[in-house]
């Protein structure tokens, strides 16, 4: 799924959301305190293929996150989390290389501030920013120079948006949509952003 088809689910899902808030709500603002959560969903891989004859590429996934952090206010909270990202694929062939096939996995920890601004009863839009702690690992084969693999760490900018209804005053569920810039080495691994579109259940205590 790529990005404009991320974006185009994110508002189509807030849409929804926000339509069925019609009924009436008792008002329900996000109090101070703890929360933690776990979530699924579907990840996207930008892949750049350097192959110059053919290249086809594998490039959504399943992936999940548990994260947790400290709501200061009804309008801003820091968060933690690890996420796995799953895996990418690419294939093809090349006239140095010979047939290739490459696949890299992505996961670690992120921290971010999150912004959140009510919009309806007990429904608040979200933006977060912060920064991805990665682990990449790239397995690769060509039919010229064999396998090989390389393994890398760093540190790259995200942002993300989305919206969560409080179902009661310590359930609630998120839509997000998050992208995380540059992740990879460019010169081991090759940097790719990777996007990520979940759902989520949220804990507060």
């Amino acid at each position: 799924m790529k990005l404009e088809k991320l974006k185009q689910v994110v508002l189509a899902c807030v849409a929804v959301m926000l339509f069925a808030l019609g009924i009436a709500f008792t008002p329900m603002a996000q109090a101070e305190g703890g929360f933690a959560g776990v979530g699924f969903g579907q990840t996207s891989v930008d892949i750049d293929c350097d192959l110059d004859i053919t290249c086809s590429a594998y490039d959504s996934d399943t992936g999940f996150k548990i994260f947790g952090g400290y709501q200061f206010n009804p309008y801003f909270a820091f968060e933690v989390a690890y996420l796995d990202l799953g895996e990418a694929k690419a294939s093809g062939t090349d006239s140095f290389l010979g047939s290739a096939t490459g696949t890299i996995e992505a996961s670690g920890f992120n921290f971010a501030v999150v912004g959140s601004f009510p919009v309806a009863e007990r429904f608040d839009l979200m933006a977060k920013a912060g920064f991805f702690r990665w682990d990449l690992d790239l397995s690769a084969s060509s039919s010229v120079f064999g396998s090989g693999s390389a393994s890398e760490t760093g540190f790259s900018p995200m942002f993300g948006i989305g919206g969560s209804f409080n179902i009661t005053k310590n359930l609630g569920v998120r839509v997000e949509y998050e992208k995380f810039l540059d992740v990879g080495d460019e010169n081991t691994t090759g940097q790719s952003d990777v996007d990520l579109l979940s759902a989520s259940l949220v804990f507060r205590f």
